[in-house]
């Protein structure tokens, strides 16, 4: 099925025809936090090595085990949005021909063609198994020929590798795999103006780890083989790379050093600079400091390594002598430098360097990209958190807000200049007036979230954490009106289920707030709550800070640094820690943080956390002691650890990490609080585990959400099979199961949010040859009366299995009795009590009847 979002922005030739209108640009919104690691950490710890093709060896897997269970219905995804908040795009390019059809590369949701200027998109990615986008290319001579690398290159910490060169040659229609699997990363991809099979490929490598599959490759086939005609080491790949447009034998490179260690990274180093072929690639010179290219020796750090980071390159279509260099130091602005004799030297073009005051350059080895104007070769643009434009050759600059920060992308209408769209991390914005303001087009659906929840109470209200769009949701439950709680990157939030205006949400590294007036004009109210943990600074904790809700109570909350902290009223400073360090200390740099803390939805007592170092604990007595239960686990980094929802011993516990040497298996289950545990990863392709899933109603249905997608078992984890449906084969982030609803809710990393029927997952009916006067089918009616207050009646036609009865956040309440009335015919009755025969509160049921071939369930209301 192929995505298509449509919205009404009304952008049309027209515009794109009008004059341009001078205006003032907006003063600077606040930057964006700098990327972590956490995402290599998680995926290589212990060992901080990955096999280069541990994501190709595991999608080959899943390929096989869909094959293998090619019979088995599965269901279908209904996307949940959201269509207007948008994500990062990492590429742009423009039909020659035909200027109304533009298309864009997202940095892990693949790619979307527009052929209306941007009012809407289609996917046209979605069958390839890697939709993480480096650069699209569109052959000049032959516009039906596209290409895509790839693995975004732009280093951030939520970089998933990528599987090589992608080639259509019916505009996106169709795909084909072109080689390049090992590379990791591509940054650049050109196609020669006269051959569309004859192409370039500047090859970034690995993110995290020396390898040779780094630098400049050519082919003369459309990457039906391949030549690397540019190697500076292993750890120095290729980020930028561009051609003069009236000498294709003419192209320049930009190589990047890279080195991230767990004891320690810089992305910078002498390797980094400027290479210049004039044989179309096959030679290569390096330019340096004797052409005027700035002095390794004048650009050091304290240990005396070179400060030379990632360099962006163009130059201009109208004057093609004249070649900008745009330089960072590895997190800022280093310098920009121009040649106006195609290289052979070079002047300092920003000498006093008051582009640092506009732009406020912090993370510039992110974007690095430098854009000069089509007609104009003084007018420049530098793309950093914001864009800094020049209308001098780069002496002074002027600061751009745009429509979002942090800014990856800029091309230009081939007829007419003043026309230039711009892709960042909040999607595609485009200006009809040579840059002075901007507007946003039809917003893609890419948005990458880290959390997700939903409301139980208020089933169609929707939230997740989102990586640089902040902490957002939807109160109807459309897929157009999601709205802003919460700013930075988001990560944990936790809706007040008593409480509809109310909830706690998080940005990077533990920020958190209770925001109030959800309903605000024009936005919530936060308020800080974190802070009440004393010296948080000196706290070690996660990127993404865990935050867990007493399921009994919403004032009990739990925070996770290498300890647990308590409050017992919500808002108030009043936290307290409830256990030592959890972790394993400082045993590794950059680790030692609880990842995961989880209450059991049976009994507040029980608290169950994981680490980023591989430790596993549980609590049974509120916090007041703790169990290791961690010694017969993999020692890898957890990533949840989920109580079962319908027994208090049972739990789960996933892991991350990506194939190093061995196989690792990824799911495990203890029936006793962990004295004991057993591996349920069964044929589970060998990937990293982001989260899992039970179905309360049928707790043998089990779900994992994975960075290759989707799999569900339906036998307590003997089997397992690959359940994307109709969802890309993206990461999924976080699982949600919605009782009430009977629906799976996921967070991708890359797609937005998507939710699952969970009677869809049914195992399959056999033949069993019945008694042909007994009907198997379950035919269920509505619960009489309802709503009740001291017995309701629900009668059942068919074969049961068995009932139970949920509350709204998948809990176990009671099991009803069960009466035969006649040979096809049972009634079930509850009588308004829970297990321990108390008498539950008023409010929403679910009463769940089993049988042979799958289940129903009918809501139910208590009253006082």
């Amino acid at each position: 099925m192929r995505f298509r979002i449509a919205l009404g922005f009304g952008l049309s030739l027209v515009l794109l025809a009008l004059a341009l209108k001078p205006g003032q640009a907006p003063r600077w919104a606040e930057p964006a936090k700098v990327p972590s690691e956490t995402a290599w950490l998680q995926r290589t710890y212990p060992h901080f090595q990955a096999s280069p093709l541990a994501y190709r060896d595991a999608l080959e897997a899943k390929r096989d085990l869909r094959l293998a269970s090619k019979d088995a219905q599965t269901g279908s995804w209904e996307f949940a949005g959201p269509t207007n908040i948008g994500g990062r795009v990492t590429d742009l390019a423009i039909h020659p021909d035909r200027p109304q059809t533009l298309y864009a590369g997202a940095a892990t949701g693949g790619v979307f063609r527009s052929d209306d200027l941007g009012n809407s998109w289609t996917a046209i990615f979605d069958e390839q198994p890697f939709l993480g986008v480096g650069d699209l290319a569109i052959a000049p001579s032959d516009p039906d020929v596209i290409y895509v690398g790839t693995g975004e290159a732009n280093g951030g910490h939520n970089n998933y590798a990528g599987g090589g060169l992608y080639r259509s040659v019916d505009g996106g229609t169709n795909w084909e795999y072109r080689g390049l699997a090992e590379t990791v990363s591509i940054g650049r991809v050109l196609v020669h103006p006269d051959d569309p099979e004859r192409l370039w490929v500047a090859a970034v490598g690995s993110y995290f780890a020396p390898s040779p599959e780094r630098g400049v490759y050519a082919s003369s086939d459309g990457g039906l083989s391949w030549e690397k005609t540019l190697f500076v080491n292993d750890s120095t790949g290729v980020v930028d790379l561009v051609m003069r447009p009236d000498n294709p034998d003419v192209l320049f490179a930009s190589s990047w050093q890279r080195v991230r260690r767990v004891t320690g990274s810089h992305l910078y180093g002498r390797s980094s600079g400027v290479h210049r072929s004039v044989d179309g690639g096959q030679t290569w010179e390096e330019l340096g400091p004797d052409r005027g290219l700035p002095h390794p020796n004048d650009h050091t750090d304290q240990s005396g390594r070179v400060r030379f980071g990632r360099i962006g390159l163009d130059i201009s279509p109208s004057f093609p002598e004249t070649v900008y260099a745009y330089y960072t130091n590895g997190s800022g602005f280093l310098g920009l430098f121009r040649s106006s004799d195609g290289g052979d030297s070079w002047d300092n073009a920003h000498p006093t360097r008051s582009i640092v005051n506009e732009a406020r350059f912090a993370f510039s080895w992110f974007f690095g990209q430098v854009r000069v104007d089509p007609v104009d070769p003084a007018k420049v643009w530098v793309l950093d958190t914001h864009i800094a434009s020049s209308d001098d050759g780069g002496a002074t600059f002027d600061g751009i807000a745009g429509t979002h920060v942090d800014h990856h992308a800029m091309i230009f209408h081939p007829s007419n200049p003043n026309a230039i769209f711009e892709g960042n991390d909040g999607g595609v914005a485009v200006s009809i007036n040579g840059g002075f303001s901007w507007e946003r087009l039809a917003p893609l659906p890419i948005t990458q979230f880290y959390e997700i929840a939903f409301d139980p109470v208020r089933p169609e209200r929707l939230f997740g954490g989102t990586q640089d769009n902040g902490t957002v949701w939807t109160s109807t439950g459309a897929l157009g009106d999601w709205k802003a709680a919460f700013g930075g990157d988001g990560f944990y939030v936790l809706p007040i289920p008593n409480d509809g205006t109310r909830l706690y949400a998080e940005s990077q590294w533990g920020n958190l707030v209770r925001v109030d007036g959800l309903f605000g004009n024009p936005f919530p109210f936060p308020i800080a709550v974190g802070t009440g943990i004393p010296d948080l600074s000196v706290e070690r904790r996660n990127f993404a800070t865990p935050l867990a809700m007493d399921p009994f109570d919403s004032d009990i909350l739990y925070y996770g640094t290498y300890r647990i902290w308590r409050t017992e009223d919500g808002v108030s400073t009043n936290w307290q820690p409830i256990s030592e360090d959890l972790t394993r200390g400082t045993e590794v740099a950059k680790l030692g943080t609880i990842t995961n803390i989880s209450v059991h939805p049976l009994d507040g007592n029980v608290i169950w956390v994981g680490t980023d170092d591989g430790k596993v604990w549980v609590s049974s007595d509120y916090g007041s002691s703790w169990s290791d239960v961690s010694a017969s686990l993999p020692h890898r980094w957890v990533t949840r650890v989920y109580p079962a929802p319908d027994d208090i011993a049972t739990a789960y516990v996933t892991f991350s990490g990506l194939k190093w040497r061995d196989p690792q298996p990824h799911v495990f289950r203890t029936r006793n609080l962990g004295r004991t545990w057993e591996d349920i990863s069964a044929d589970l392709p060998d990937a990293p585990v982001n989260a899992i899933a039970v179905d309360p109603a049928h707790t043998e249905r089990i779900f994992v959400g994975t960075d290759i997608g989707m799999f569900g078992s339906r036998d307590d984890g003997v089997s397992w099979l690959p359940l994307d449906g109709d969802m890309p084969a993206v990461t999924v982030a976080d699982l949600k199961t919605d009782a009430f609803g009977r629906r799976l809710i996921a967070g991708t990393h890359g797609r937005g949010m998507y939710t699952y029927d969970l009677d869809q997952f049914a195992p399959e009916a056999v033949d069993s040859n019945p008694d042909p006067a007994v009907p198997t089918g379950l035919q269920v009616e509505a619960a009489f009366p309802n709503p009740f207050q001291d017995i309701t009646r629900v009668r059942v036609s068919g074969t049961i299995r068995g009932a139970a009865v949920y509350d709204v956040l998948g809990r176990l309440i009671a099991i009803p009795e069960v009466r035969p009335l006649t040979a096809a015919a049972t009634l079930v009755e509850w009588d308004g009590r829970d297990r321990s025969g108390e008498a539950v509160a008023s409010g929403h049921y679910l009463v769940v009847v089993s049988g042979t071939d799958g289940q129903q369930t009918v809501p139910v209301v208590r009253i006082d």
